[in-house]
């Protein structure tokens, strides 16, 4: 028996290989394109480069977006820190973003730089601790496939980061 509810599929079958799982569907019944991580991402100065593959059918297009922000510590004096101050209110700050269209069965290097918030505080910091998120966008709606914690660090006065 398959039960279909808000775009979910769910078998019942009790031969089915995986029984009670759900996976998401287009109008057409297909199984949708979903985005993930390939490798680990990597910083090289204010960029980061992360590989995305697409999972779906041949003629599917998996849209989405990568995005880093930081949470911000702003004190009672109205400083702002990084780390957890006491008494301080919490503020998450988006410091960068790519918009990514990947075809199924495809690999694509995302190529997504701290924008100017982002640049300042890791110029004031030196270090800028970022929650980078994926996220996969299939019929309007949104949902994060991955997530991970990456460290920048200013380069030293003088160095130069070499393209690859």
């Amino acid at each position: 028996m398959l039960n279909v509810c808000r775009g979910f599929s769910l078998s019942t079958e009790p031969n089915s290989t995986t029984p009670g799982t759900a996976t998401p569907t287009t109008s057409k019944g297909q199984a949708s394109p979903t985005l993930r991580l390939v490798h680990s991402p990597k910083v090289r100065g204010d960029d980061l480069l992360t590989e995305v593959k697409c999972e779906g059918t041949l003629g599917q297009v998996c849209t989405g977006k990568v995005m880093m922000h930081v949470t911000e510590h702003e004190t009672r004096r109205g400083s702002v820190t990084l780390t957890a101050a006491k008494g301080a209110h919490k503020k998450s700050v988006i410091v960068g973003d790519e918009r990514l269209s990947v075809a199924a069965g495809g690999v694509k290097t995302i190529k997504a730089s701290l924008d100017l918030t982002g640049a300042k505080l890791l110029k004031r910091f030196g270090r800028l601790p970022v929650n980078l998120s994926v996220v996969n966008t299939t019929s309007g709606e949104t949902s994060t496939v991955a997530t991970r914690n990456i460290m920048f660090k200013q380069l030293a006065h003088g160095t130069h980061v070499s393209g690859s």
